[in-house]
């Protein structure tokens, strides 16, 4: 997935500035090739972010930027801070930006889904 194959010296304002739509709609795009739906990446958002499914559904129509999104979260989940791992070579741990880790530990978990493990393992790390 070329458009969030973002490396590590991409500064954080372009991360920041990410239309949330498109990489929704991207992310979606991606596990779809493996048979998965929208539904399993709306179940990461809800659990690492607060907002509920509608809430999901509004704000693809609205035009904000991944940061905007995480900073309006009802209520991030703590445990975004047990996941480990690397997504484009970096480790998720060591990503000291609030916001850009959220990104990353989206990244990562949408990857598990792509690579076929279970919701459940995956949300309950």
């Amino acid at each position: 997935m070329r458009f969030l194959n973002y490396n590590i010296n991409m500064n954080n304002e372009k991360i920041y500035n990410l239309n949330f739509t498109k990489v929704y709609q991207l992310l979606v795009e991606k596990i779809a090739r493996k048979g998965k739906s929208a539904t399993e990446i709306d179940d990461v958002i809800t659990w690492l972010t607060g907002y509920t499914n509608k809430d999901i559904e509004a704000i693809l129509f609205k035009n904000l930027t991944y940061k905007e999104f995480l900073d309006n979260a009802p209520l991030i989940n703590e445990k975004y801070l047990l996941i480990k791992g690397s997504v484009c070579k970096v480790k998720i741990e060591d990503i000291q930006d609030r916001t850009v880790r959220l990104v990353r530990c989206i990244d990562k978990m949408v990857d598990d889904i792509y690579k076929g493990k279970s919701l459940d393992s995956i949300l309950n790390k």
